[in-house]
């Protein structure tokens, strides 16, 4: 995979993170902090046709494992409860094909292996392609890694108070309608990094994550 493969591309978000195996940063903790947002991203995606509170819960217990506020005992303990949800013999078993794939996908986040997990969320959510086109994806995918070819080092000075608040505010809420406004209080602090501006001014998919907020937050 090139750089400009990375930047471009649009129907491959499975490829994507197999390539990322040659650039070894899957076994990074920054990189499996990232895979695992990834497939929570794909998790939330499908959270409304979720028939079980339990898998939203599945969902959530794998966000918190990423950023370390629950365990890995956690994680498996959650993953017992909502695995045998997804059988051909369990409670869902006549639910429609959607409410399959959106359950198959919250079991996924749980997965022990980020990678696996990310990699089996790309992979499930293509039945609901109609839905969350494969460009939505990578696009996805993109926000939370960034570039990994040319990664950008943010300097001390842009973390100015108001800019890690309005990244505190972004992070939690998931409010990603005020990255523009994270953009005015970086460039305010100095920042004049076109990339870093530019993915906060323009359209796009934004998840937790994101590799700016957490730049500015200090999180990768």
């Amino acid at each position: 995979m090139t750089e400009e493969d990375w930047l471009k591309e649009q129907n491959r978000a499975q490829w994507m993170i197999g390539q990322l195996e040659s650039l070894r940063f899957h076994r990074t903790k920054i990189g499996r902090r990232k895979l695992r947002l990834y497939a929570v991203a794909c998790g939330w995606i499908v959270a409304d046709l979720l028939p079980d509170e339990r898998l939203r819960k599945a969902i959530e217990t794998a966000e918190k494992f990423a950023d370390e506020y629950s365990s890995k005992d956690d994680l498996a303990t959650i993953r017992i409860k909502v695995d045998p949800l997804r059988s051909s013999l369990g409670p869902y078993r006549n639910a429609p094909i959607n409410q399959h794939v959106a359950i198959d996908m919250a079991v996924a986040t749980t997965e022990a292996s980020p990678r696996d997990a990310a990699f089996y969320m790309t992979a499930t959510v293509m039945p609901l392609a109609g839905q969350q086109p494969d460009t939505t994806l990578c696009s996805l995918l993109r926000c939370i890694i960034g570039n990994p070819f040319r990664p950008v080092a943010f300097a001390p000075e842009w973390r100015t108070t108001v800019a890690v608040g309005i990244a505190a505010q972004i992070y939690e809420s998931r409010e990603f309608g005020n990255l523009p406004v994270l953009a005015d209080a970086l460039e305010e602090a100095g920042c004049d990094h076109p990339v870093v501006l530019a993915h906060c001014r323009e359209p796009g998919e934004h998840a937790r994550g994101c590799w700016v907020v957490d730049g500015v937050l200090g999180k990768g």
